[in-house]
């Protein structure tokens, strides 16, 4: 295998939408409207997001949504200051490293934009994906769970710097039921 990682093109959205649905209904389901964002790759796009992909010469084997603290698409503010969404390897090329392939692009995008936090949200039943971010340094940050409709949202955190820590939020207490996540993310923007 030859294993490029790159932008998506438009001619490729749909297939990519279709790839990371496959990829989470794998190991659970998502219902509703964020199941028609993930089908939606040209509005990530648009709306300022990179759109990555993995391809085997002309094969798509997967992709990932990298986003900057600040875009519409990033959801963990005050934990990190980029992160990654969506990551979905198609069935044909699972445990051929290409997750491990697409979050390592982010790392790297990340170090190189001059971040110091990845930060990012697993949901509790997706074990494969949460497996490998584990095995590839992730930390998690139960004072930072959340509650999405569809279930519970591991929140996980990986330092690109030293000095990560003196530019986020310290961990804090953990509660005893993960709140709601527009609650959450509303309390936060109000602190800060």
């Amino acid at each position: 295998m030859t294993l490029e990682i790159r932008p998506v093109r438009p001619e490729e959205y749909e297939a990519v939408g279709a790839i990371v649905i496959a990829a989470y209904d794998r190991e659970g389901t998502i219902e509703g409207p964020y199941r028609a964002q993930i089908r939606d790759t040209g509005a990530r796009v648009d709306a300022g997001a990179a759109v990555l992909v993995a391809v085997d010469g002309p094969d798509l084997l997967g992709s990932v949504t990298y986003v900057e603290a600040g875009q519409e698409h990033f959801e963990n503010a005050g934990a990190g200051d980029c992160g990654f969404r969506m990551l979905g390897v198609a069935t044909s090329a699972q445990g051929r490293g290409v997750g491990r392939a697409l979050v390592q692009a982010c790392l790297d995008r990340g170090r190189r934009d001059g971040h110091h936090r990845v930060a990012i949200y697993t949901m509790e039943w997706m074990d494969t994906a949460r497996r490998m971010y584990e095995r590839m340094g992730f930390v998690r940050r139960p004072d930072r769970d959340v509650v999405f409709p569809a279930g519970v949202g591991h929140a996980l955190q990986y330092d690109l710097t030293a000095q990560a820590a003196e530019h986020f939020d310290p961990p804090g207490p953990v509660p005893e039921r993960p709140p709601w996540y527009e609650d959450a993310w509303a309390a936060h923007n109000s602190s800060t």
